[in-house]
């Protein structure tokens, strides 16, 4: 039997086919890997707290969050913890009770909670990687939980930060001379995709940041002493006369009774006469008006709002141990 030049390139192909065929296994084909987020940091979160605040009056701090890592977030939000319990607690709390955030003006989502007896609250937002609500333990029983979502689908790395005005109110309770912690931490309730996808490798509970924490302490008053003449300096003698006026500004709705006003003066300091005090009518002791130095005090008895008084000096060619204030060979300023 006799074969075609054509027979003969069909019979090398189906060899080369099935040489290929027998001398590799076969493969399966499988599913893609699932697609995992891709790696990123927690938000960083930063309090700014005054220092100091009169009890009874409201606090404004701001909260700021930030997008350190290198991926956008998703859902961005702000957890609060409030110590509205204070240090005595129930049955009346002496602490902080919030008000308000707003950010640039416009108020924000929020969810506020009081933390029940138990210590323990649900996450209004933020799931973990079984899709139920996180759990927060520890806290205070009595204080406030506040959550917050901010106005942003997301928060890339790239974006300013973000600071959210908060307003809350001090007891008029408050123990004098005792912080009040603020706590504060971030997170994206979608984690770092924008689909909730808790169950497939994106668990957003992951992105929540540590606890940070700032205080604010109650004070019932506070002291100022202002200095009333040009430039912050003057020339010696008694052709030189200056004023400093001392202050006290008491918290808005407390009276204080038996209330003095102090001042020491320094050694280099010439006491010439009390200009007045606000209210008037007080009681004043007054230092020498020829020796350098000297206490100045005032009883304004019982008062309230802001009290003052104002002296009159000079700085003197010499000081109470007589010794020159201005040095006379180099010519030199003194404090």
């Amino acid at each position: 039997m006799r074969f075609s030049r054509q027979h003969t390139w069909l019979s090398v192909v189906v060899l080369m086919f099935l040489l290929l065929y027998l001398g590799h296994p076969a493969s399966t084909v499988g599913a893609a890997p699932a697609e995992r987020p891709a790696l990123s940091t927690p938000p960083a979160i930063s309090l700014n707290v005054p220092a100091e605040a009169f009890l009874g009056t409201t606090v404004n701090f701001t909260v700021t969050f930030d997008n350190p890592g290198t991926a956008p977030g998703y859902g961005p939000l702000i957890d609060l913890v409030i110590p509205t319990n204070g240090p005595d607690g129930a049955p009346n709390p002496d602490g902080l009770t919030f008000i308000n955030a707003t950010y640039l003006g416009v108020s924000v989502e929020r969810t506020v909670i009081t933390v029940p007896g138990s210590g323990t609250i649900t996450h209004p937002y933020m799931v973990n990687s079984t899709g139920a609500f996180v759990t927060i333990s520890g806290l205070t029983p009595g204080d406030t939980f506040v959550a917050l979502r901010l106005p942003f689908g997301s928060f890339t790395p790239d974006q300013p930060p973000l600071s959210v005005d908060v307003t809350v109110s001090m007891s008029n309770l408050a123990d004098l001379g005792t912080p009040l912690t603020i706590r504060a931490r971030g997170g994206y309730q979608l984690g770092y995709t924008p689909l909730n996808d808790w169950c497939c490798g994106d668990d957003p509970s992951l992105s929540l940041s540590a606890w940070v924490s700032d205080s604010v302490t109650p004070t019932l008053f506070t002291l100022s002493k202002s200095y009333n003449g040009p430039e912050d300096e003057t020339a010696t003698g008694p052709n030189f006369p200056r004023q400093y006026t001392v202050s006290a500004q008491i918290a808005p709705g407390q009276t204080m009774t038996s209330f003095n006003l102090t001042d020491a003066l320094p050694d280099n300091m010439q006491f010439v006469s009390l200009v007045g005090t606000s209210p008037g009518g007080a009681s004043c002791t007054l230092p020498s008006t020829s020796t350098p130095g000297g206490t100045l005090s005032c009883n304004f008895g019982s008062v309230s709002g802001t009290v003052s008084m104002t002296f009159a000096y000079y700085i003197p060619l010499r000081d109470a141990g007589g010794a020159s204030v201005i040095d006379p060979l180099s010519g030199d300023d003194a404090l």
